[in-house]
C-alpha cells in the first residue's frame, strides 16, 4: 500500500523464549491450543474450535489477540494465557525505548510489531524492569 510506512517486527528468539517468565499477572486464563506455540507468543481464540492459535494483525479473523502464551506448548495442551501484568520476555525489548508501544505484526503470525499492522491491536507497552532490580532490562506490560 503506497505511503504506509513499514514497521519493524520484534521477534522472539530461541534464547528469549526460554527467558520468558511472568513478573507480577494481574489476569490470566488457560484454553487449549490448536497448534504449536512458543512462550510469549501473542495468541487469539479460533472462533470455531474454541482453541488459540498465534495471532496475527493482517486479517480480522487473527487480530483477536486476547494475550501471551505463557510457555511454549504443543498442539492440545493447555496454554496458560497472560492478558494482563509485567512480561520478562528476555532479550527480544532490549532494543526497543522505554514507553513504545507494542503492536500485533502483520508480517508472521505470533510476532509483535514497533507499529500498527492492518488491524490495530495493541498488545502492551515497553516498561524498565525495576520488579527485577534490573534498570537496563525491559519488561512488557500487557494490557489486552
Amino acid at each position: 500500500m503506497e505511503g504506509t510506512p513499514q514497521m519493524a517486527d520484534i521477534t522472539l528468539s530461541a534464547a528469549d523464549v526460554l527467558a520468558v517468565k511472568t513478573v507480577k499477572t494481574v489476569e490470566q486464563i488457560s484454553l487449549i491450543a490448536g497448534e504449536a506455540i512458543n512462550g510469549g507468543q501473542p495468541v487469539y481464540i479460533n472462533t470455531t474450535t474454541g482453541r488459540v492459535y498465534r495471532a496475527r494483525g493482517n486479517a480480522a479473523g487473527t487480530a483477536g489477540a486476547i494475550g501471551l502464551c505463557g510457555r511454549t506448548v504443543a498442539t492440545g495442551e493447555a496454554c496458560t494465557i497472560i492478558q494482563q501484568g509485567l512480561v520478562d520476555l528476555g532479550t527480544a525489548l532490549n532494543a526497543v525505548n522505554y514507553g513504545t508501544v507494542v503492536y500485533l505484526s502483520d508480517t508472521a503470525t505470533g510476532v509483535f510489531g514497533d507499529a500498527a499492522g492492518t488491524v490495530s491491536v495493541v498488545i502492551g507497552r515497553v516498561v524498565p524492569a525495576h520488579a527485577l532490580g534490573n534498570t537496563a532490562e525491559r519488561l512488557l506490560r500487557v494490557n489486552l
